[in-house]
């Protein structure tokens, strides 16, 4: 299992047109991982975090769904919004340790129809498990790599 194939069966089984899986140091939002439909976005990319929608994902460490953007009157001036026109969004915080270590989440620039659904949730978190599993590997993996070339000096 790789993030790459998570974020396809995230977006296919979410029927939405970008997944990404982001890593959050300070207030800095790192796209590690990204599957998307759109040129705009790519790994490596960088954003405030307060400029995403994740900015709540991470305030409030719990999944959060918008289901349409432009039907929420608070969120028609969110950075996020006027800047992507993105309308339905689902995100999940992904947790290492016993910290927050980014998110998993899906957006589309069309509302979510039918509206996110609990099994949704579930899809989200259920992929979020398998992706922390992957990133706690990948990083335990390159702790190990680098011991070793340190030991072999």
């Amino acid at each position: 299992m790789t993030l790459r194939k998570i974020l396809l069966e995230g977006k296919t089984k979410l029927g939405v047109h970008v997944g990404i899986i982001s890593r959050i140091v300070n207030d800095q939002y790192y796209v590690y991982a990204v599957e998307s439909d759109y040129a705009d976005i790519s790994t490596g990319d960088i954003f405030a975090l307060e400029n995403t929608y994740c900015r709540d994902v991470i305030t409030h460490n719990k999944t959060m769904t918008f289901d349409d953007v432009a039907e929420i009157s608070e969120l028609l001036k969110h950075p996020c919004y006027l800047n992507t026109q993105l309308r339905a969004y689902i995100g999940t915080p992904l947790v290492l340790g016993n910290q927050v270590w980014g998110t998993l989440n899906f957006s589309s620039l069309r509302p979510k129809q039918p509206a996110f659904t609990q099994q949704d949730f579930e899809t989200i978190e259920s992929l979020a498990q398998r992706a922390t599993k992957f990133i706690n590997a990948q990083d335990n993996f390159e702790i190990a790599k680098q011991t070793s070339i340190t030991m072999s000096k």
